[in-house]
């Protein structure tokens, strides 16, 4: 058994490295620029119940509706080929940032509006 669960684990472990799991770059150059607003979106969740009384099976599913609510995001994609191999990240940054960048520009997390050349 102890072996199963290691081999589990070393498992879990190589997919996680081989479907590309990275770090989001730290900055790179603006590829893509999108304003998102804000929304709301209504999802279910359910639980269903198995029930065997007297040799008998019922099973009954109760939803409860859950909201989801995501705010405005004035949205930056950016790549980094620094490393050699391209990196791909996005951010919601203020609206003053996101006037203020083009694409192509370079942009680094915690940049701001002035810092833009």
């Amino acid at each position: 058994m102890r072996r199963t669960i290691t081999g589990g684990i070393a498992l879990a472990g190589a997919l996680l490295v081989s479907a590309g799991c990275t770090a989001e770059p730290e900055s790179g150059i603006v590829t893509e620029k999108e304003y998102e607003p804000s929304h709301s979106s209504v999802t279910q969740d359910c639980k269903t119940t198995t029930t065997t009384r007297n040799g008998r099976t019922t099973s009954s599913t109760t939803c409860t509706p859950r909201t989801v609510y995501y705010p405005e995001c004035y949205e930056i994609d950016y790549e980094d080929d620094s490393t050699g191999e391209t990196l791909e990240g996005e951010d919601c940054v203020s609206e003053d940032l996101y006037n203020a960048l083009e694409v192509g520009d370079k942009y680094w997390k915690g940049m701001k509006p002035d810092d833009v050349a």
